[in-house]
């Protein structure tokens, strides 16, 4: 069975694996780019070191200075209410999750991710040796039927990996931010523990980042395709577009972290 990521079980399009990697490939693209554009003719003293906007001139007679532990959170309550939830809204993504759901959600899709785990990709077993080659390949097979190599979320990092040796996901929870990822994480933590693994299946990552990079997002795109009845592609990209959104307003910052959104908005 296909993984979650590539075969929309609701019916609203089918295999994602070509699509969503070209947005894969053209968001790590973007990425990069941007973190090389500078303005010359701004000085970055003067930007906010969080949001890389103009601070206030210091000549400001209401201006206030605080450390950054304490303003950052000023900076953040003012980026979401004034920049983020508006564009929120006009997305239509949730101002609040139905988060006593998620583990429900989450225990429908074990079998799925359990054919993930179990697709054990030989590629990456001990003793076996891959080239620039292999990748090319694995860009243009057809995987159906292979659950794991069927994710994009795997092959985003795999080919992380072969490139620089190294994983560096894009990978986002989008509007669920870090305490989808907290409640997420746990729940499949709970259903698949990390010393349940084979240590070689999962190569070449470990299981507790094998749950953290590829389980964790998988179960989020099904999530987000219920949420907001898209297709696959729609799904990956609306990942990226919340995922400043989702850190602002739902941060894991302990026992009230649940309500830490509608406390923005109401302060």
């Amino acid at each position: 069975m296909p993984s979650t990521g590539c075969n929309d079980r609701h019916g609203r399009g089918g295999d994602c694996g070509g699509s969503a990697s070209e947005v894969l490939l053209n968001f790590n693209s973007d990425t990069d780019e941007n973190y090389l554009t500078l303005n010359l003719n701004i000085d970055p003293a003067t930007l906010c070191p969080w949001y890389d906007e103009q601070l206030p001139l210091p000549t400001n007679s209401l201006g206030l200075q605080a450390v950054l532990g304490v303003f950052i959170h000023v900076c953040q309550r003012h980026r979401l209410k004034s920049h983020q939830l508006s564009h929120a809204q006009l997305r239509g993504w949730p101002t609040q999750n139905n988060w006593e759901d998620i583990g429900a959600h989450v225990e429908a899709l074990q079998a799925q991710l359990e054919a993930i785990i179990e697709d054990v990709d030989e590629s990456f077993l001990p003793g076996k040796t891959w080239t620039d080659k292999d990748e090319d390949e694995d860009e243009e097979a057809n995987f159906e039927g292979h659950s794991r190599k069927g994710s994009i979320f795997w092959r985003d990092v795999t080919r992380s990996i072969k490139k620089n040796g190294l994983w560096k996901t894009t990978s986002t929870l989008g509007h669920y931010g870090e305490l989808g990822f907290a409640i997420i994480h746990q729940k499949f933590c709970n259903l698949f523990p990390p010393t349940s693994f084979n240590p070689d299946s999962v190569l070449p990552v470990m299981p507790i980042n094998f749950i953290q990079l590829i389980l964790v997002p998988e179960a989020v795109v099904s999530l987000i395709m219920e949420d907001l009845a898209l297709d696959c592609e729609a799904t990956i990209r609306t990942m990226w577009d919340s995922a400043e959104y989702g850190v602002t307003m739902f941060p894991d910052d302990g026992a009230d972290a649940i309500n830490a959104g509608e406390q923005i908005i109401m302060a």
